[in-house]
């Protein structure tokens, strides 16, 4: 009758110890930034379950070994001799660090999948829920971009001095690169290899317009390029990052008093070049309209790119125009009017590419709005408008369900993100940045990640559960 009570007592222990050990390495190897870690996270759920099974058997056979030999009880019986003492005490010991070693096995591979499958699990239960951390803070008003690869794995953030910090977004590890000073765009290619970076400086080592390629892995400059023809104020990779593109405008000419002329306002001007090759393949001329945002379609066959008539700006309309090329032919093949003395801030295509979204305001009546294009029709199918918000920045999630905005807020800088439903119906969620004026948003890893940049110079990560 006792010694039932007593094997149960003893399964107790190691029971514990497996729980103990599992719990520790699973937080352990949550929390850490190895790449044992990296590579136990990928694993599924089923084969998580399977390892643990497998250590669970060896640790109950730890167990079993031990209730035979140490022959049903704790203590050894009356009159035995050193030597079975001290193989019972080498046999518990044993059972301990095996039972250990079982539930640390455990932890280590179940860990970060099946706390992700918890978390997730009381997630969908209680709806989506963002959390943001702040990975850096240059705690200096400056207006900065931010790009995220497709899977949201890699972060990059640049700053008008010519730093861009990039991030192991999963690790928080980072690096620095040093550019040309009076960066004025960054892109990160989709699968997050190379980055580009474009601006204007009025230094001695980089005069004038560049544009430069960065190998991220190596941490290495590709190249760099003086272009004289355009000053670039943005630049984006197509979806399969074999051709980027970027635009501006040239310097304006003077009218001889000091002033532009209208009638000699500056043309935009697009680039596009072939990545691998390194080497400039078309180029595109908007005119009088100097390009102020870039999207590419997903099928990577067409281009979006537009910006204020600037010859029209002292007048009290002026008009805005978005442009669709076609890459093959190098002609345009449709336009979209903007409402009148409405400023383009921002493109973003829909990962099906029937719809284009552009943001932008008009300063006058201190509105800003964000439409929804029919391509294919170039109709005007939704709207959202903000009183007192800028529409900095605009960015599709992966799944083409949802519309994210970065918005500047009022006299006070505040900053806020919107996620739309990407019907333009409906505003879904907000996420706030009180007194920071959101300047940039990125999305990557499904929707799941959002990346921002504020104009107090800090870069935010936000990360959604469920």
């Amino acid at each position: 009758m006792g010694a039932a009570p007593n094997r149960r007592r003893r399964l107790i222990l190691p029971a514990l110890l497996f729980v103990v050990g599992a719990l520790a390495l699973a937080l352990v190897s949550e929390l850490s930034s190895s790449p044992l870690e990296r590579v136990l996270a990928a694993l599924p759920v089923w084969g998580s379950v399977a390892v643990v099974a497998g250590l669970l058997a060896v640790g109950t056979a730890a167990t079993v070994a031990y209730e035979r030999l140490s022959g049903g009880t704790d203590e050894p019986r009356a009159g035995a001799v050193p030597r079975v003492r001290g193989r019972r005490a080498l046999t518990r010991t044993t059972t301990v660090v095996a039972m250990v070693a079982a539930g640390a096995g455990g932890g280590a591979v179940a860990g970060p999948p099946l706390l992700t499958w918890v978390s997730d699990s009381i997630a969908a239960a209680t709806g989506p829920q963002w959390s943001a951390e702040v990975v850096y803070s240059l705690k200096e008003r400056t207006s900065h971009p931010v790009s995220l690869s497709r899977d949201g794995s890699t972060l990059a953030a640049g700053f008008y001095d010519g730093t861009v910090i990039v991030w192991d977004v999963r690790t928080r590890a980072r690096f620095v690169l040093r550019g040309c000073s009076g960066l004025a765009d960054l892109a990160l290619s989709p699968d997050g290899g190379t980055l580009a970076m474009v601006g204007y400086s009025r230094s001695l080592e980089c005069p004038g317009s560049h544009f430069s390629l960065w190998d991220v892995d190596a941490q290495a400059k590709l190249g760099e390029w003086q272009v004289p023809a355009v000053i670039p104020a943005t630049v984006v990779f197509s979806s399969d990052g074999t051709v980027l593109a970027f635009g501006g405008g040239e310097e304006e000419a003077d009218d001889g008093r000091g002033g532009a002329a209208d009638d000699k306002a500056a043309d935009g001007k697009i680039q596009l070049w072939d990545v691998g090759k390194r080497r400039r393949i078309a180029e595109f001329v908007a005119r009088k309209t100097p390009i102020t945002a870039l999207a590419f379609s997903p099928d990577g066959r067409s281009l979006a790119g537009g910006g204020t008539d600037w010859s029209q700006v002292m007048s009290d309309v002026y008009a805005t125009m978005v442009a669709l090329w076609d890459i093959r032919t190098r002609k345009v093949v449709g336009t979209l009017t903007l409402p009148p003395s409405t400023d383009l801030r921002a493109l973003a295509f829909s990962p099906t590419g029937d719809v284009l979204a552009t943001g932008g305001g008009n300063d006058d009546e201190a509105t800003e709005t964000v439409m929804l294009w029919d391509v294919a029709s170039r109709t005007n199918t939704a709207t959202i408008e903000a009183q007192d918000k800028a529409a900095n920045s605009l960015a599709f999630t992966p799944d083409g369900r949802t519309l994210v905005v970065g918005f500047a807020v009022g006299e006070q800088g505040d900053g806020e993100i919107e996620l739309w439903d990407a019907a333009g119906a409906e505003r879904l969620e907000t996420l706030t940045h009180p007194g920071n004026a959101v300047t940039s948003v990125a999305v990557g890893e499904a929707g799941r990640v959002i990346a921002s940049a504020t104009y107090d110079g800090s870069v935010r990560l936000w990360t959604r559960s469920g």
